[in-house]
């Protein structure tokens, strides 16, 4: 790996360029580490695209490692970062769910600006809902995507159900014109079948033709055959009487 062009030397430590320019330490010991995952595997744990999990890490300052695999640095995530992220993730869809109260029941509060977020749950309460999401960790991640499959329907659904809408106004708004066209077509049909009658007629003659052409091809074919056969029969009686006729000369 050292005499690899895209690969430098300084203080007895190995440095690769990335695409975007900047320079990163070659660490190749964190391929096996168990603490430390590639993006392949960070995208198993949060359920998202692999764009997304850099994007991400750029975002909260993921720590970040390289190896060098293919004659290409390959980034790796500290894997405890990424769950504890997941597990925030879920924490705030069930703290968010909890404190939800519906409109039509308001509850006096001498002081409403504070009662928002996590000041309606007790520490306690979070705690145990941490609890049950460590629990759930190896089924959140499928959860969250089903959850999102779904959401993704129902913009589709949603999306097909305006264009059915827009397509019934501008059935409605050109109904005159189908109308117009419509008795137009009505005058024109009767001369249509006329002239599409008179088409079949001549297919079908032509069809007759044709057909009678092909009979008249095959037995052409068929006597040629016979003819090239008995061609090929005197040709070879006449060999087989050549050896006879030459012992009689001599």
């Amino acid at each position: 790996m050292v005499d690899d062009p895209k690969i430098t030397e300084r203080d007895g430590k190995k440095f690769c360029t990335l695409p975007n320019g900047n320079q990163v330490e070659i660490e190749d010991e964190i391929i096996n580490n168990p603490n430390w995952v590639n993006v392949e595997d960070a995208v198993k744990i949060i359920r998202v695209g692999d764009r997304q999990i850099r994007n991400l890490a750029d975002k909260n300052s993921w720590d970040k490692k390289y190896a060098y695999i293919n004659k290409k640095p390959v980034a790796y995530y500290l894997k405890s970062q990424l769950e504890n992220f997941q597990r925030s993730r879920i924490t705030d869809v069930l703290t968010s769910s909890a404190v939800h109260e519906p409109e039509s029941k308001p509850q006096e509060n001498p002081n409403p600006e504070k009662t928002v977020g996590q000041n309606l749950i007790t520490q306690h309460a979070l705690e145990d809902i941490d609890s049950v999401v460590k629990k759930l960790q190896p089924y959140i991640g499928d959860f969250l995507e089903t959850y999102k499959k779904n959401q993704e329907r129902i913009i589709a659904l949603e999306d097909k159900r305006t264009s059915a809408e827009k397509s019934a106004v501008l059935w409605k708004t050109s109904a005159i014109w189908i109308a117009v066209l419509g008795v137009v077509a009505g005058g024109s049909w009767f001369k249509l079948s006329q002239t599409n009658s008179l088409l079949f007629q001549s297919n079908s003659n032509l069809s007759e033709k044709y057909e009678s052409t092909q009979s008249e091809l095959y037995s052409t074919k068929l006597s040629l055959t016979q003819t090239q056969h008995e061609l090929d029969m005197i040709k070879q009686q006449q060999n087989n009487s050549s050896p006879t006729t030459n012992s009689v000369t001599h």
